[in-house]
């Protein structure tokens, strides 16, 4: 006696069209205002905190309120400075001096490859994560020594 063969009988058509969706746009955040995170700030250190800052408001406070008039569109595209580069980038962990590098670390921040430099004037830098539209800030680098720059 021969076996028959089975074949199985379909309910519905399963089509091959289907396209992965992305739930949210990553680029999404540029036409929303900046909000600032305080969460992630290494005020233990005092190199790069905020303890030995002499003019909190005029030096800090003032400038996140006028960033606040913008988008972060506008605030990554701000150029400036003798190189006439963007004033406000991401840096690679890889390119900060040592010293970051190693407090990077130690306040447990490995996961992130990278830092986001705001700069307030001049010299003076805000550093931590830009996440959604959420700066997280880190660090407060008043001589611009994290990121040093070739003159």
């Amino acid at each position: 006696m021969a076996k028959s063969k089975k074949v199985v009988k379909q309910k519905e058509v399963v089509s091959n069209s289907k396209q992965p969706k992305i739930a949210v746009d990553p680029q999404s955040f540029l036409g929303k205002h900046p909000v600032w995170s305080f969460k992630s700030l290494d005020n233990g250190y005092c190199k790069w905190g905020f303890v030995h800052t002499d003019d909190l408001f005029g030096k800090v406070i003032s400038k996140l309120k006028d960033y606040e008039g913008m988008t972060w569109s506008q605030i990554l595209s701000a150029s400036g400075g003798r190189s006439r580069g963007t004033n406000n980038h991401y840096e690679d962990i890889a390119e900060l001096i040592p010293e970051a590098q190693r407090r990077w670390k130690a306040i447990h921040l490995e996961e992130y490859d990278r830092v986001f430099s705001l700069r307030l004037a001049g010299v003076e830098r805000l550093y931590g994560i830009l996440e959604d539209g959420i700066f997280r800030i880190v660090w407060f680098d008043q001589t611009h020594e994290i990121y040093p720059t070739k003159k």
